[in-house]
């Protein structure tokens, strides 16, 4: 794992979600830059710095707005209001993934929320 993805963080929801990120940062890599052998510093997916609720999604470098969420309990209506939101002044595409529960026996994970008209996009491109 790269070293700046294990920068430490005092306030314990924050460093979950900087988990959260992290989880999704290398996943990510992997979907739109397989094989990409870059330093750290100069892969074009990166995460974010916390912006507040004006930033652009959680990464750069990315098709289109990601929010990285990690919790237990979620909220897709709010997630997806939040992302249209963010998405208006832009072409409008963008997606939550959630790391879902993973610990054992807990359920599944993780999973992308998107709007139903991108994923049809997406099904009409295979």
């Amino acid at each position: 794992m790269p070293a700046s993805l294990g920068a430490a963080v005092s306030n314990p929801a924050r460093s979950k979600g900087t988990r959260g990120e992290n989880f999704f940062l290398l996943k990510l890599r992997d979907l739109w830059y397989p094989g990409l052998e870059v330093p750290e510093e100069l892969h074009p997916l990166q995460r974010r710095s916390v912006q507040g609720a004006l930033d652009y999604g959680d990464f750069s470098g990315t098709p289109m707005l990601v929010e990285a969420k990690n919790t237990t309990k979620p909220s897709f209506m709010r997630w997806a209001r939040i992302a249209e939101t963010k998405t208006a002044r832009n072409d409008g595409r963008w997606i939550v993934v959630w790391k879902g529960d993973l610990r054992r026996g807990r359920g599944h994970g993780p999973y992308v929320l998107m709007p139903f008209d991108q994923f049809a996009e997406y099904e009409r491109v295979k």
